[in-house]
């Protein structure tokens, strides 16, 4: 049985790369994201962590961090 930390990080590493750099960067900015409006913020950081630690072994070979900012930036200048 997986943990709600376990299932929010596998739904939203099934976003890609560039969406889960852009996670990454909200849930460091303190923001809470959709999929995790029902975790704690202990559980928050576990998921902000566990992101982090995946990235980490894919490095910025298949997507950047300045195309993931990019991306959260049109995200909210368009208001959606």
């Amino acid at each position: 049985m997986h943990t709600a930390v376990e299932i929010v990080v596998e739904s939203l590493c099934q976003n890609g790369c560039k969406a889960v750099w852009g996670y990454i960067a909200e849930l460091e900015a303190g923001r809470v994201l959709a999929d995790t409006e029902s975790l704690d913020d202990v559980q928050r950081r576990q998921v902000l962590s566990e992101l982090k630690e995946i990235m980490a072994v894919y490095g910025e070979t298949s997507c950047t961090l300045d195309d993931a900012i990019a991306t959260v930036e049109a995200k909210y200048a368009t208001g959606a």
